[in-house]
């Protein structure tokens, strides 16, 4: 059975914090673990910021469909010393997706292809900010409602990370469109 997405309150969103032992801050990945998916470059994007701001959080949630690939992802992590900045939940229970969704600073969805954008569709319904490539059926599900980047240009993706992140008036405006 599917529940519905819509906003939580961030302070009703803590206990899932608590549960999966996250900051009150993070950037949310919500994905599978398939080459295409393009979690590399995520995690290529994300150490650039981390340059910046330490204090910066990554939590990915998703399915292992490729134990191969996600070897490739934890050795990644491991070899730019990430272990503390990113989280991987795997698979998680569909309603604390809820929570989730509410409760983080941005979305970012990194995949190189699409057919449609359920992930993006219950982010938005919970009126998180969408940072997320510029490609497939991406754009046609987000609309004016996400910051777009080439999925193939790590800087890029760091760069408008970098923009959610620092602009906070950009971000509210992201959220208030998602909805």
């Amino acid at each position: 059975k599917d529940i519905s997405f819509y906003p939580v309150a961030k302070k009703k969103t803590e206990h899932i914090n608590i549960k999966y032992n996250i900051n009150d801050t993070y950037i949310l990945c919500v994905t599978k673990f398939l080459p295409y998916k393009n979690i590399e470059r995520l995690i290529d994007a994300f150490g650039e910021l981390k340059m910046i701001n330490t204090n910066l959080s990554l939590v990915i949630v998703g399915e292992i469909y490729s134990q191969e690939y996600y070897n490739e992802i934890i050795e990644k992590i491991e070899f730019m010393n990430l272990n503390k900045n990113i989280t991987i939940l795997g698979e998680i229970k569909r309603q604390d997706l809820l929570f989730l969704y509410s409760g983080c600073n941005f979305l970012v969805y990194t995949s190189l292809y699409e057919s449609c954008g359920y992930i993006l569709m219950e982010a938005m319904s919970c009126g998180a900010a969408i940072c997320c490539s510029n490609v497939t059926a991406v754009p046609e599900a987000c609309k004016n409602a996400a910051l777009y980047f080439d999925p193939y240009n790590t800087l890029d993706i760091a760069k408008k990370m970098k923009r959610i992140i620092e602009d906070d008036t950009f971000r509210k405006s992201l959220k208030m469109k998602s909805l």
